[in-house]
């Protein structure tokens, strides 16, 4: 039905006021639109870098709610780790694919999914694994922090240091992830 402006001015007034008397309502109104307008945002850059057609990002969409209902990550911290994903050369049926376990790394790393992709992507180019070995990449550093007192995010920052000495010299990620765990057993850390 048609609403003057004058109608629509006082509907909009009365919604406010029933916010305002609620409380916190405004806040969190105000920030879950916030949220739902990030993750449309970090859609439409899915679908650029991803070059997704609607259906494709319909997929995608799916997908990462999908995810999110199974992990403690919202939709808009998966939509942007599925970016950085895309963006590291990683195609979107893959990405697809590894969200739930990069979701379950980042637990295990004990860091937000975007530092987690970070993370794990980081350690691979040390190593010149290919983007679709990721999970070898994060049984890895999953696999060092398992067998010592490292946690994730100490073995990726300790790659930093290590990993390209150590790849030149021919050695693996998995073997250069379990000496840093060893070393770390041992009281001796990497620190910057």
């Amino acid at each position: 039905f048609p609403v003057t402006i004058r109608q629509g001015s006082r509907i909009i007034r009365d919604g406010m006021d029933a916010f305002i008397a609620s409380g916190a309502g405004l806040i969190v109104t105000g920030g879950a639109a916030q949220t739902a307008m990030n993750f449309e945002e970090q859609l439409k850059l899915i679908e650029v870098f991803g070059d997704l057609s609607v259906a494709q990002v319909q997929s995608v969409q799916e997908r990462i709610f999908s995810v999110a209902r199974e992990t403690v990550f919202s939709p808009t911290e998966q939509a942007a780790a599925y970016l950085t994903l895309l963006k590291s050369g990683l195609s979107s049926e893959d990405t697809s694919n590894i969200l739930k376990q990069l979701a379950d790394f980042s637990v295990a790393s004990q860091q937000t999914i975007q530092e987690a992709a970070e993370s794990v992507i980081e350690s691979m180019s040390l190593f010149d694994i290919p983007i679709t070995d990721i999970q070898r990449a994060m049984d890895a550093l999953v696999g060092g922090a398992d067998i010592s007192v490292a946690a994730v995010a100490d073995l990726s920052h300790a790659l930093t240091y290590a990993g390209p000495s150590a790849a030149a010299l021919g050695a693996s990620i998995e073997e250069v992830s379990a000496s840093i765990a060893l070393l770390s057993d041992r009281g001796i850390y990497c620190v910057s």
